[in-house]
């Protein structure tokens, strides 16, 4: 039982460790400063437990590959 118990706990911490990984490289592919995802992830938590405050704008992500921006779209035409 001890085994299963100690082999459940390392399959847990790859778990979050591999979780931990995906979170950081989407908040690095956003390239949002760490002061606006402090304030970001304040707010989330003043929303989340039932307060007024607002979340701030999202920034802005940079077009997927093979999409254009709409003003890029619009100066071709």
């Amino acid at each position: 039982m001890s085994d299963y118990t100690a082999r459940l706990r390392e399959l847990e911490r790859q778990k979050t460790e591999t979780m931990n990984a995906g979170i950081i490289a989407l908040v690095r592919d956003m390239d949002i400063l760490p002061d606006d995802l402090a304030a970001f992830i304040q707010a989330f938590k003043k929303k989340s437990s039932g307060g007024a405050a607002a979340l701030p704008d999202a920034p802005a992500l940079p077009p997927a590959d093979g999409e254009k921006l709409q003003n890029d779209k619009e100066d071709t035409e």
